[in-house]
């Protein structure tokens, strides 16, 4: 049988670390899985099944050594193809790029790397991003979340990637599902992520801000934080919007929040396929994203949403998407697409590993 090495970064309450182990959730039946953290970290705030080993090589000083730990921990396992090294992120794919002859390669990419990086590292990062996508070329398998993103990863390293959706870990979530009652009072509208430049909080702000002076009823939660939260924290005393805003900070588990709001708010500049997003639409909770990346497959205007060009429609949409939770819902709660749920996406990806 085949054994699973899922190669991170480090355990980080992140999108693409969380969605690691929603597969490491599901395919541990199948396959003894381990999960491999390059760096150490602060945690992943989300349950990992006990059947699966958990190795750390924070104490490799340099990652060199972190690479020839790894490569001897696969051989242990069985050499050559036998076994698969499944990698998501920069200094995992990284390591990953060096363990060929040792496993079947796979990396998982899950976002718009060229711009993702511009973010992180100014300039500079446009060449990280299309050096990271370059160098896949040599991986057995790509992986992208959807078909625009399988286009960008083509252009950069020859190689088509299989098509997978992003996912969440269902059955960890379906405690906090919606509940049947309709919801009566003030609109509640909620973001959850990093607070910074690219997820373009302030956009929020600026159409609470014009809600506000409509005399509209509504609060809007801000779950996460960053480096932006000094500066979102002074723009909402500029606007007067603090007494309909509340400031969480990182919450291990926002999904009771989540499950109350009528909205979810995603202005991201860019996004793979955000798992707040995917966490909202399972609890039946309507998104308001905009119109880029892979969101055209995820959001269906009127349905589970409503997908927005530009900021300035903030405020008119806002209240349309929040009109979406006050309808009867259907028997499950869910608005999830089906090419989304955790089965189908688990199922693709054994695929790929048995195939």
């Amino acid at each position: 049988m085949r054994k699973i090495f899922i190669l991170l970064p480090s355990p980080h309450p992140t999108g693409p670390i969380k969605g690691a182990i929603a597969l490491a959730n599901f395919i541990y039946r199948d396959h003894p899985t381990t999960i491999v953290y390059i760096k150490s970290g602060p945690g992943v705030d989300t349950a990992i099944a006990p059947s699966i080993n958990i190795v750390s090589l924070a104490n490799q000083k340099f990652l060199i050594q972190k690479i020839i730990a790894y490569r001897r921990m696969i051989k242990r396992e069985g050499s050559g193809r036998k076994n698969v090294s499944l990698s998501f992120c920069f200094s995992a794919d990284f390591t990953n790029l060096f363990c060929a002859n040792s496993a079947t390669t796979i990396s998982y990419v899950r976002g718009n790397l060229p711009i993702n990086y511009q973010f992180a590292f100014g300039k500079v990062g446009f060449l990280v991003g299309g050096f990271h996508l370059w160098f896949l070329r040599w991986f057995n398998h790509v992986i992208a979340m959807n078909s625009i993103m399988a286009d960008q990863i083509e252009h950069y390293c020859g190689k088509r990637p299989h098509i997978v959706g992003n996912f969440i870990d269902e059955n960890f979530l379906h405690p906090y599902r919606k509940r049947s009652t309709l919801k009566k009072g003030p609109f509640r509208f909620i973001y959850v992520g990093r607070l910074t430049a690219l997820k373009n909080v302030q956009s929020i702000f600026n159409a609470s801000k014009v809600l506000k002076d409509k005399g509209i009823a509504f609060h809007l939660d801000i779950v996460g934080d960053g480096e932006s939260m000094p500066e979102l924290a002074r723009s909402a005393n500029q606007l007067h919007i603090t007494d309909v805003l509340t400031f969480h900070g990182h919450l291990k588990f926002p999904y009771t929040l989540m499950a109350q709001a009528d909205c979810l708010v995603l202005p991201s500049v860019t996004e793979g396929v955000s798992r707040s997003v995917l966490e909202a639409l399972f609890l039946g909770v309507p998104c308001l994203v905009r119109n880029i990346d892979g969101n055209v497959e995820l959001i269906f205007d009127g349905e589970n949403g409503y997908l927005f060009q530009n900021d300035e429609e903030l405020s008119d949409l806002m209240i349309k998407t929040a009109g979406l939770s006050r309808r009867p819902l259907n028997k499950s709660g869910n608005l999830l697409p089906d090419n989304y749920r955790q089965k189908v996406n688990t199922q693709k990806l054994l695929g790929i590993i048995n195939g």
